[in-house]
């Protein structure tokens, strides 16, 4: 497993994974400008021992918190961990840019991701009643980096 930083060359792994795993894909336009444009978007990418991209992780540094955008891990790679290799690699990363906390929100009805969150020390703040487009309620979670 090799985690490195995406880049636009790796474009067109990302939006595999993107398109064929995520819950609600962004478009190839999202997707390029979350990995090219933004100005406080950084993305970090995983690497299987085949050096096939299986998963990523776009996060956004402000001042001193961030939050995670979007971590996908392609379906026919999940539940091996990877999710929580690029977490704890985010984490540390974080740590060298003295970013205080950490924030994002997960659907309600996605238990996995939510024992994935809470076992890295990610704590429920609230619920975002009506937060998707679907109408599905988000949790709000946070964790403190230091």
């Amino acid at each position: 497993m090799e985690i490195i930083v995406a880049t636009k060359e790796d474009f067109k792994d990302l939006y595999e994974i993107e398109k064929t795993s995520a819950h609600e894909p962004m478009s190839e336009e999202e997707l390029l400008y979350e990995l090219s444009e933004n100005p406080v978007s950084k993305f970090f990418a995983l690497k299987n021992e085949e050096n096939k991209l299986v998963a990523y992780i776009d996060f956004w540094i402000t001042f001193d918190s961030s939050t995670i955008f979007k971590i996908v891990t392609h379906e026919d790679y999940r539940n091996k961990g990877y999710g929580k290799l690029l977490l704890n690699h985010v984490i540390e990363y974080l740590k060298t840019q003295e970013v205080l906390y950490l924030t994002l929100e997960v659907r309600e009805s996605n238990i996995f991701a939510l024992k994935l969150y809470e076992s890295v020390g990610f704590e429920r703040i609230v619920t975002k009643e009506k937060y998707y487009k679907d109408g599905e309620d988000a949790i709000y979670m946070v964790k403190g980096i230091y």
